[in-house]
């Protein structure tokens, strides 16, 4: 393919992608969303909650991976659910992030690879015959603090704390409490070393 045909492409794809941006946004989102992200790829609000977004935060990367072929899903289901995400913080592609009825918080100059999956609820009972039960879901808020960088293909459950400072590895899941300072990985995740508070030194 020559490059002049190249760069036709190109420049018209992007605006057909600049246009998905916006009609995700715009169009099809229906959330109480209150500030202004910086979107660079699709991405939802929805839910009858709110969605409370900070200073400087943004929602997808290029060149990583599934920039152009996935979206970004951020859901505060219920009256009651909020998703906080606080000043700074960048959120990499295709994110689902669902508050069912409890609030999930992400701090400030938070670093979050891709594929990232976050959820206050387990949405069903556990038990056979509670599957289809409302009354048996369960619901606990969710926490990550300041200058928490998670890897790609990470899971944070509900009920979870994440301390600042914390590096959670790639593929992990989350379904405990991380203290402050902590590098974990696995699945689930267990603390395999600690960083200093680079704030007491």
């Amino acid at each position: 393919m020559n490059n002049k045909l190249k760069n036709f492409i190109k420049k018209y794809y992007r605006k057909f992608f600049n246009f998905k941006i916006w009609l995700y946004k715009e169009v099809l989102s229906d959330t109480n969303l209150v500030g202004s992200p910086n979107i660079n790829s699709p991405t939802l609000f929805t839910g009858a909650g709110k969605v409370v977004i900070g200073e400087n935060v943004a929602f997808g990367y290029y060149p990583s991976p599934d920039y152009f072929e996935l979206y970004t899903h951020i859901e505060a289901r219920n009256k009651t659910a909020e998703i906080s995400i606080s000043d700074g913080t960048i959120i990499n592609n295709h994110a689902t992030i669902i508050a069912n009825a409890e609030k999930i918080s992400i701090g400030k100059n938070c670093r979050i690879g891709a594929n990232f999956q976050c959820f206050d609820s387990d949405f069903h009972g556990l038990k056979v015959q509670d599957r289809d039960n409302p009354k048996a879901i369960k619901n606990k808020p969710v926490k990550i603090g300041d200058n928490v960088f998670i890897g790609n293909n990470v899971i944070v459950l509900k009920g979870v704390s994440i301390g600042n400072g914390c590096v959670i590895a790639g593929g992990g899941i989350v379904t405990s409490d991380i203290p402050p300072y902590s590098i974990a990985a696995g699945c689930p995740v267990r603390i395999i070393a600690t960083l200093e508070d680079e704030h007491e030194q």
